[in-house]
């Protein structure tokens, strides 16, 4: 276990309790932890984020643009980021368990 002190709160992080949650979350499969937390979760963030961050800096621009742009962009960001964080965690997995 580490503990860092970062401007007065105290960050914990057990890695042997990641990997134990990482070992459950993996169970899963790829695709169906790309869908539930890159798509559904990562994408939903990235969608509200647009349409509320566009809506205040450009009044009619959603308007315009219309949603389903906003909604193909957060889908492929889902995507992405849901891929991209499994292949992070699996190789920290494998490290892991090879050690």
């Amino acid at each position: 276990m580490k503990i860092f002190f970062h401007n007065e709160v105290v960050f914990i992080f057990n890695k042997e309790k990641q990997m134990i949650k990482w070992s459950k979350t993996r169970k899963m499969g790829k695709w169906k932890f790309t869908l539930l937390y890159g798509v559904l979760l990562g994408g939903s963030i990235c969608f509200v984020f647009s349409l509320i961050s566009n809506t205040f800096l450009y009044t009619y621009h959603v308007i315009k643009s219309g949603i389903i742009h906003y909604l193909l962009s957060a889908v492929i960001f889902g995507i992405l980021s849901g891929i991209g964080i499994w292949f992070i965690s699996e190789r920290k997995y494998k490290r892991y368990i090879d050690q």
